[in-house]
């Protein structure tokens, strides 16, 4: 196991981990406020052992936030300061916070959101996804809301946007992707696969022409951004929309939940909280090339959303690309807290490994885990912790990143 979390200088810093080249050899991390590096992102190549600032802190009114690194470590995607158009009376121009991405070949840094004031009723955007050569990103508008007492209601729809960098285009998907917004949130969420072609989203608005039967509940669907086509995923091997026990096709009911791609983006994963006519309640996978629908993680992994993406897990599900593998951090609901235990479980054999051990068999103390990640070829996993026993002299209230190889 390896520190990650360093400075420029070699310091040992707070780090909450963000993204992690294919082969793992890279890792992004954000120090976070209050230790000797605020809120700036940076690059631990683990091939020459440094440590390089890629994004610094520019403004105290928009907090930075790391999104997303591509696998070949040659872009970061992230949320920092941007001009909103809206000036003072000094005619000083204030900022807002605006999703971004940096090219560290170039150094090049593109606002990929508008600003807020050039969209009717919009209040924030929602990252969802960048793809592996760093050309299109894909992200939410969420619109602004009427609230009287607990009641809200949206004053515009929830809008799907994919930025093109190699053309500079905005692509508005508002008409294909339905997302639909009430009582305050988004009913949907989204994800652009790496090869940037396909668009996985899950929605309550119907598609009735595509087999939507369930008026009143969400499904997972996938837009081809080339044709223009959607496709139901949430469909059996056969195409048959499928259903959660209980439930009328009428009702509301548990939600689907984008997951992630698999298999070179031919494998679309979505969870389920809910049983199914098809299985319990799991995580499933559908390929587009043959319809086949199967579920992935063990039986009794019990599935919670939108409040955690699984229940009993404190960091989102991390998955290899060819899904045999598969990190995560269980949450116990016990005070006080038992230490975190930020896990990589081999789907295929069952074994399961704690990645917080020294190799003397030390395990970390630590009771909080922030985020936890798989690389793409799944033989290694970055992750937070706030172990006092893993780096000395750490105190219980600094969290760190660190590195593990896997067998």
């Amino acid at each position: 196991m390896q520190l990650v979390s360093t400075n420029t200088a070699g310091a040992v810093v707070d780090g909450e981990v963000c993204g992690l080249s294919a082969d793992g050899g890279k890792v992004l991390f954000r120090s976070r406020n209050g230790t000797f590096e605020p809120e700036q992102l940076f690059i631990k190549d683990f091939n020459g052992n440094t440590s390089t600032r890629v994004v610094p802190g520019s403004s105290s009114f928009v907090k930075l936030t790391c999104l997303a690194m591509t696998p070949d470590a040659n872009t970061v995607v992230f949320i920092g300061a941007a001009p909103n158009g809206i000036f003072d009376y000094l005619g000083r121009e204030g900022v807002e916070p605006a999703i971004k991405v940096k090219n560290l070949l170039t150094g090049v840094e593109t606002r990929i959101t508008p600003k807020l004031g050039t969209l009717p009723s919009a209040t924030k955007f929602v990252f969802a996804g960048v793809s592996d050569d760093g050309q299109r990103v894909a992200f939410i508008v969420e619109p602004t809301f009427s609230c009287v007492l607990y009641s809200c209601t949206a004053t515009g729809p929830t809008r799907m946007f994919v930025r093109d960098l190699g053309t500079g285009a905005l692509l508005n998907l508002d008409e294909q992707v339905r997302l639909t917004s009430g009582q305050g949130q988004v009913d949907g969420n989204a994800l652009l696969s790496p090869d940037g072609q396909i668009l996985a989203f899950s929605t309550r608005a119907p598609y009735p022409e595509l087999g939507d039967r369930n008026t009143n509940r969400s499904d997972v669907f996938v837009l081809n951004l080339a044709s223009n086509t959607v496709r139901l995923v949430t469909a059996d091997a056969d195409g048959q929309q499928i259903t959660i026990r209980g439930f009328a096709e009428t009702a509301g009911g548990p939600t689907f939940g984008v997951q992630s791609f698999l298999a070179n983006s031919t494998r679309v994963a979505f969870r389920s909280s809910a049983d199914l006519n098809v299985g319990n309640a799991n995580i499933y996978a559908k390929n587009l090339v043959t319809g086949a629908l199967t579920p992935v993680m063990p039986a009794g992994f019990s599935v919670d959303f939108p409040n955690v993406n699984v229940s009993g897990v404190r960091a989102d599900l991390s998955f290899s690309d060819d899904g045999r593998k598969v990190a995560y951090v269980p949450r116990s609901n016990t005070n006080p807290q038992p230490p975190a235990r930020p896990t990589v479980l081999d789907l295929t054999t069952g074994a399961t490994l704690n990645a917080a051990t020294l190799i003397n068999g030390t395990t970390g103390n630590g009771t909080v885990n922030l985020g936890m990640l798989l690389s793409r070829d799944g033989r290694v996993t970055a992750f937070d912790n706030n172990s006092t026993n893993l780096v000395a002299g750490t105190s219980t209230n600094v969290v760190r990143t660190y590195r593990r190889l896997l067998p």
